[in-house]
């Protein structure tokens, strides 16, 4: 069963989207063998079009959160990455990924994926935090200042954002806000 996991992880992770994944798996009999049966049929009817690329996507994001509340953030960010892949406009799962790589303190790309997310939902004031705190974390104070003024513009009673723009005043020696 190990064996058959590895191999079916290898195989999702190397195909471009779901649907490229079913020919080459039906040329791999051991394969087919070894893997979950409720995970061939998934892939089987998201090939035959009975499973969207969405549902693939979810399963990839949640599998993604699994692992980074496992405490394995590379396994999650590979997971996301995998999600993107079958939906690249899904803002949660480019906030999960900045997630994933602000716990790896790979801040610049962490940047980038909430910069992705806001600009998908400009209308979420988490994703506005999220990347108000990646900025503060990289040293970019103003531009986090403004995120996290975004945040409570959109969703005034925002604990967290003010707790957060609270924290950047105060770093900045602005203690009267």
């Amino acid at each position: 069963y190990r064996l058959g996991r590895r191999k079916w992880n290898e195989l999702l992770n190397s195909q471009p989207s779901p649907t490229a994944t079913l020919p080459v798996i039906i040329g791999e009999p051991d394969l087919l063998a070894t893997i979950p049966f409720a995970l061939a049929a998934l892939l089987v009817a998201g090939y035959l079009g009975f499973v969207s690329v969405t549902q693939f996507a979810r399963y990839s994001d949640g599998r993604g959160l699994e692992r980074s509340g496992n405490g394995d953030p590379d396994g999650a960010i590979s997971d996301y990455r995998r999600a993107l892949r079958w939906k690249p406009n899904d803002a949660a799962v480019h906030n999960h990924l900045g997630n994933a790589l602000s716990d790896k303190d790979q801040l610049d790309a962490a940047i980038a994926e909430y910069r992705a997310a806001v600009r998908l939902r400009p209308d979420h004031p988490v994703y506005h935090r999220n990347l108000g705190v990646a900025l503060q974390d990289n040293g970019k104070l103003e531009e986090a200042l403004a995120e996290f003024h975004a945040a409570l513009h959109l969703k005034p009673d925002y604990a967290l954002a003010h707790c957060c723009l609270g924290r950047l005043l105060t770093e900045q020696g602005n203690r009267d806000g």
